[in-house]
């Protein structure tokens, strides 16, 4: 599979309400979407959460060395070699938000060309856990929250964010 065409997309998606981290209080989470389609016409989705203080980038130097430093190395790969397509990236030093958004776009593309979705693909039939992050709030609220979300939801599992 090579390369056909590729989209980047910004974008913020708006929490419930805000959420208090230790330097911050943010109203939406920011992310990077990189689409990628084969020239056998399967696509490849995936996304980053683009925060200086948590990957390096902000949306824009994401974008700018995707398209700057790896999509002309794309151009040139078999992208339904996953490992391959790795090996190659990292042949450039850092930009591991950029290989990481790349990476996944690829299995998530080997997984489109297999018509299979990517998690039965890693996963077999096995359910794959999600978990609910709970984030700072009153003990009382970050309790009701998380109760709520269980029952709602299924989760099995809390992410607690100091």
């Amino acid at each position: 599979m090579r390369l056909a065409e590729y989209s980047l997309h910004a974008y913020a998606l708006p929490y419930a309400r805000p959420v208090v981290w230790s330097d911050i209080v943010e109203e939406a989470a920011p992310f990077v979407m990189l689409r990628l389609t084969a020239d056998s016409g399967e696509t490849g989705v995936a996304e980053i959460t683009v925060k200086p203080t948590w990957d390096g980038v902000t949306a824009r130097s994401l974008i700018a060395a995707i398209e700057d430093m790896f999509v002309p190395m794309l151009r040139t790969l078999d992208l339904s070699d996953a490992f391959a397509v790795r090996r190659a990236l990292d042949r450039i030093p850092e930009n591991l938000a950029a290989k990481c958004l790349i990476d996944n776009a690829c299995w998530d593309l080997s997984a489109a060309k297999s018509g299979r979705p990517l998690w039965q693909t890693w996963h077999g039939s096995r359910r794959v856990e999600v978990s609910w992050a709970v984030t700072r709030q009153a003990p009382q609220a970050m309790a009701d929250e998380a109760a709520e979300m269980c029952a709602h939801y299924g989760f099995r599992t809390l992410k607690v964010k100091g």
